[in-house]
């Protein structure tokens, strides 16, 4: 997984994660390359939102919470043909 500046390094707050520290975007473009990686979250224990229903500015994305309790939303990629 790659963080991502210039034009996508913070999206902003969606939901409940008004305590948001954390945009991360994955090198993925569609809905299914992010449930690929969530499903590998979860496999590794950890507990994940659903994938929200709706895309925020063109980007599929779900929630989580790191061990202090910080939101973490990621993100899937529209940023073309450049990797991430």
């Amino acid at each position: 997984m790659s963080l991502v500046t210039a034009t996508h390094s913070h999206l902003g707050q969606r939901g409940a994660f008004f305590n948001e520290q954390l945009d991360l975007m994955i090198d993925g473009k569609s809905r299914s390359d992010l449930e690929v990686y969530r499903t590998t979250l979860l496999e590794k224990g950890m507990s994940v939102d659903a994938i929200a229903q709706d895309q925020f500015f063109g980007h599929y994305y779900f929630q989580l919470a790191d061990p202090d309790g910080n939101g973490i939303t990621v993100y899937t990629s529209h940023r073309g043909d450049l990797s991430v």
